[in-house]
């Protein structure tokens, strides 16, 4: 892994190892979105990227999300709590969990396995539906334990309980 980390591209420095090997492999490099979009993402400001369709915008944001979790599995933090909201407008935007949030977290699920590593705790739940959890069921009241990454894809106006 010395190798590698002599090829990761800065603007991915931020990232754990797992998270950078998984990225340069998946892309190569950041696209100008993701470079610019980053520091302020990671920092907690408020941030908004414009950039056209496919530039990485939403992957940017997830990548920090899942980095985030990836440090608190690793070192025994994460507790059974959704740590991260994502409300979509659109139910077509169901598209962009799985491409940018689902398939992304598999694929470094699995390279950590690969690496030794195993986070069967970083588990990613989709909800769709016409309120904000599916009829009969809320955030707090769910029986299974809450997973870090909850992606409610809703659309319409968002009505809290």
């Amino acid at each position: 892994m010395d190798d590698f980390n002599n090829t990761v591209p800065s603007p991915l420095a931020w990232a754990h190892p797992l998270i950078r090997e998984w990225f340069v492999g998946r892309f190569g490099q950041p696209t100008e979105p993701q470079e610019l979009g980053w520091p302020p993402i990671i920092s907690g400001r408020p941030t908004l990227i414009s950039a056209p369709t496919g530039s990485g915008k939403t992957l940017a944001a997830f990548l920090v999300c899942i980095d985030r979790l990836l440090h608190k599995a690793l070192s025994g933090k994460l507790t059974d709590r959704t740590e991260v909201l994502y409300v979509s407008p659109l139910k077509a935007l169901s598209n962009d969990v799985q491409k940018n949030l689902e398939t992304p977290l598999g694929e470094i699920l699995r390279l950590a396995a690969k690496r030794g590593f195993l986070l069967t705790q970083l588990r990613a739940q989709r909800a769709i539906s016409e309120g904000l959890f599916p009829k009969g069921q809320n955030l707090a009241g769910k029986a299974e334990p809450l997973l870090p990454i909850a992606a409610i894809i809703r659309p319409g106006t968002i009505r809290m309980p």
